[in-house]
């Protein structure tokens, strides 16, 4: 191997080298760097609103008659309440909400009109202020923004009375999609006029002194036996239920930094263990003449200091300039996020953890030089196991791009998956219909039920269906306290949820219970519990735990039926024969004033937030594993191809063409990439599903499985296979370059 020849290969080898190292380590700093802004943005944001609206630390929902007396009077009992609060949220059917020649009738949210509050829990514009309404006007949630394409100026209609919208507010405790209720902000004349064609229902809210416990006080509100035909929700479990659709976003995020960021030691080791071996002479060299160890590491580590600050600046750049497009639905629905100079603080912090863990990383490893000896730099070989350590690594990397691309897909895939309403508490069903007393009913809720029972039994366009009515009841605990427990009475066999534990209530001695409520009453299947039942306690035994994230995760089903309580809501579900006409079905029984959902639609407007955020993510996702695995591979095998060049100059030499060497080389490395693929997609498929179960679980879905959708995972597998046949292709191609008489000057 002449001089000149030798010199070219070190350079393009070294060069090779410096790119993947940038790469990787910018690779590392952007997305730890976007995943600490994103959440950082996000803790603010809600943080921010709360504070500046004010939010309550305790909400009550109740529909009927209010005793102001008596809730004034509990409030001055209780000297950690700071002010309470009792507004009136005027409930609109559905259908009588238009926005922009837009009917909402399909919506599965309640909407109500509201006017400022003046205590507290205010809704702000994009400013954090109160925004002034003038007659005719109207303010939207920010959420709708987005989903039904409007801005201010356009036409507004709410029970046949014509408004103008003059802009969107940040609700508080209402602002995400999986909040179930959405507040319209008008005048208090327009309220006055909306009024008859609404029904009212009551938001009694406390605020807490410093150092109050919102919990302790939801359970004085329950034995105080106040006002509670609804849902009752804590301030925490608002913020839990803001923070879980852009969270969700973050934690695939993070995880998938975690993951680039194995890539990225893994990788620069392999850099590192190749370039120590091709200066390994001359790293004896340096002993022999007694340079110190510590000069002889720094040689190498300053070189390595260099690239990581190049790789922080780049991932500083390309964090902030990614963070414009993830943070815009946060500004929209909290109002302005973090400060400049706080933005780029989290920044800067998070583009420098990367860097320290792999520069520490790769000091450790260069210390290992000091075993080392001069005669063993100078004389000894490779160990024959670094080829083999090689393609373990090269399938380890493969493994680690393809697990990047099927965590955020699996979880896309499940999120829209109609079967997800088993993780809401909810059967899988394909229509809901929701009762409530409204304008176009006279009945009360318990002749609606009864009505749609019939109504549904005698329709030959319906295949199956249940009606399930909820009541709040109490359940003494092992203690002897009492806890107030939303209740669901019907037949659950039809449509069942997920049951992590069990199954469903069988009989009416039987009670099922969400995980949340079964850990916090620490009981399991086969307990029991009593429930005051028609004014006795009655014993009842836990038959199931089953998933739940609606209603801060802490439900229960049976079949018995308690007709002495209040129902505080009722639904319906129901599945039609094949040939109905599921659009002409709904709008008949809409017309009929009942509030009627696609389940499909309504998981997809549910976590329509999340699986906007998911789905760039997994974009995200997609870009950098292609990005890497095409790096990674081309620059491992091209140095694989510098390092044999003596063994493939010798081989040719005995005869062998450019073009059998390349296979030999080819085809044991593209079964490397398929297996690694393979076990990757594997991996993130049953692996990434025990990551979010943990997650999930904690808010109430439990025994969580992803719902996996096989032909996306084997495009998955094609694109990143056929983008590791182009890597190996090229990075075979040298081969070809490579003289016979190269192997009679030796090894350089």
């Amino acid at each position: 191997m002449n001089s000149s020849s030798f010199q070219h290969s070190r350079s393009s080898s070294g060069w090779l080298l410096s790119v993947g190292t940038v790469i990787l380590l910018s690779a590392a700093s952007a997305l730890l760097a976007l995943t600490l802004l994103s959440g950082a943005s996000l803790i603010n944001s809600i943080s921010q609103l709360n504070t500046l609206a004010k939010g309550p630390d305790l909400l009550q929902m109740h529909t009927g008659e209010v005793n102001f007396q008596k809730l004034e009077a509990f409030a001055a009992d209780h000297p950690e309440i700071e002010s309470l609060q009792i507004s009136p949220f005027l409930n609109l059917a559905s259908d009588e909400v238009v926005l922009n020649g837009q009917n909402l009738a399909a919506s599965n949210q309640d909407h109500g009109v509201v006017t400022q509050n003046e205590a507290f829990d205010f809704l702000l514009d994009d400013n954090g202020q109160k925004p002034e309404v003038k007659p005719g006007e109207i303010y939207l949630p920010s959420s709708y923004k987005a989903l039904y394409q409007l801005e201010p100026g356009l036409p507004i209609t709410l029970a046949g009375q014509p408004l103008i919208l003059a802009g969107f507010v940040q609700d508080v405790q209402m602002n995400s999609m999986m909040s179930s209720s959405k507040r319209f902000l008008v005048s208090p004349e327009d309220y006055e006029k909306l009024k008859p064609d609404g029904e009212v229902e009551w938001l009694i809210e406390y605020r807490l002194k410093e150092g109050g416990d919102p919990n302790a006080l939801a359970q004085a509100y329950e034995q105080a036996v106040l006002p509670a035909n609804g849902p009752m929700i804590t301030g925490p479990l608002i913020t839990l239920i803001n923070a879980i659709s852009d969270g969700t976003t973050v934690l695939v995020l993070l995880l998938i930094s975690i993951v680039v960021l194995l890539i990225a030691l893994i990788c620069v080791h392999f850099i590192l263990s190749i370039q120590l071996t091709q200066d390994r002479k001359e790293i004896g060299l340096m002993k022999a003449l007694g340079i110190s160890r510590r000069q002889i590491q720094m040689r190498f580590f300053k070189k390595y200091i260099l690239f990581s600050l190049m790789a922080f600046v780049i991932g500083i750049f390309v964090a902030l300039a990614c963070s414009s497009t993830m943070l815009r639905q946060l500004q929209e629905l909290y109002g302005k996020g973090l400060q400049v100079q706080f933005s780029l603080f989290w920044a800067v912090i998070g583009a420098l953890i990367p860097e320290v863990i792999i520069l520490c990383s790769l000091w450790i490893s260069l210390k290992k030089m000091d075993r080392l000896s001069a005669l063993q730099a100078l004389f000894e070989n490779d160990r024959p196991k670094s080829r083999l350590q090689q393609t373990l690594l090269v399938g380890l990397l493969c493994g680690c791009c393809a697990f990047l691309v099927c965590v955020p897909l699996n979880l896309y895939t499940t999120l829209e998956d109609p079967g997800f309403v088993r993780y809401m508490g909810i059967g899988q069903s394909q229509i809901r219909i929701d009762l409530r007393q409204n304008s176009k009913m006279d009945s009360t809720l318990t002749d609606q039920f009864s009505s749609l029972r019939t109504q549904l039994q005698n329709d030959p366009e319906v295949s199956r269906f249940c009606l399930l009515e909820t009541r709040r009841m109490n359940a003494i605990t092992k203690d002897g306290s009492t806890v107030s427990l939303l209740v669901e009475q019907g037949d659950h066999s039809v449509f069942p949820v997920q049951y992590a534990k069990g199954h469903a209530p069988e009989n009416d001695q039987e009670i099922a219970l969400s995980s949340l409520n079964a850990q916090a009453l620490r009981l399991d299947v086969g307990s029991t519990l009593q429930i005051d039942w028609n004014g006795e306690r009655k014993t009842m035994e836990v038959c199931g735990i089953y998933a739940d994230v609606t209603n801060g995760g802490k439900t229960a089903k049976t079949r018995a039926e308690d007709s002495s309580l209040p129902i505080i809501w009722s639904v319906g579900y129901v599945t039609l024969n094949p040939d109905t006409s599921v659009k002409d079905w709904m709008s008949r029984y809409q017309s009929e004033g009942y509030d009627v959902i696609d389940l499909q639609d309504y998981i997809q407007s549910t976590y329509s937030q999340t699986l906007s955020q998911l789905q760039l993510a997994l974009r995200m996702a997609m870009v950098l594993s292609a990005i890497v695995l095409f790096v990674v591979l081309f620059l491992f095998m091209r140095l694989l191809v510098e390092r044999s060049r003596y063994e493939l100059s010798l081989q040719k030499a005995f005869g062998l063409s450019s073009r059998h060497l390349i296979l030999s080389e080819f085809k044991p490395a593209l079964l490397t990439v398929g297996l690694g693929l393979g076990a990757g997609i594997l991996t993130g498929d049953f692996g990434g599903q025990l990551i979010c179960g943990q997650i999930l679980a904690g808010l109430g879905a439990c025994g969580f499985n992803f719902t996996i959708n096989w032909p996306f995972n084997g495009l998955v597998f094609l694109i990143l296979f056929g983008l590791g046949v182009i890597a190996l292709l090229l990075a075979f191609q040298p081969i070809t370059g490579i003289q016979p008489q190269e192997c009679c000057h030796g090894r350089e």
